[in-house]
């Protein structure tokens, strides 16, 4: 099967978007334990944080 090339590159941004948020959940679970003082989450800013990668063409 011939993946279409703009489907694996919204895949690929929607791969780095959730490998953000899963990072952001766990940092903000280790500081409510107290294991991560000082940590400044962007829960919800995931997709402007890919804009910006592909802008810098860090992804896809």
């Amino acid at each position: 099967m011939k993946i279409d090339s703009d489907y694996a590159d919204g895949l690929a941004l929607y791969e780095a978007m959730q490998t953000i948020c899963s990072f952001e959940r766990r940092m903000a679970v280790l500081q409510a334990q107290g294991m991560a003082p000082g940590t400044c989450t962007a829960v919800g800013q995931a997709a402007a944080a890919v804009g910006v990668m592909v802008a810098t063409r860090i992804v896809a």
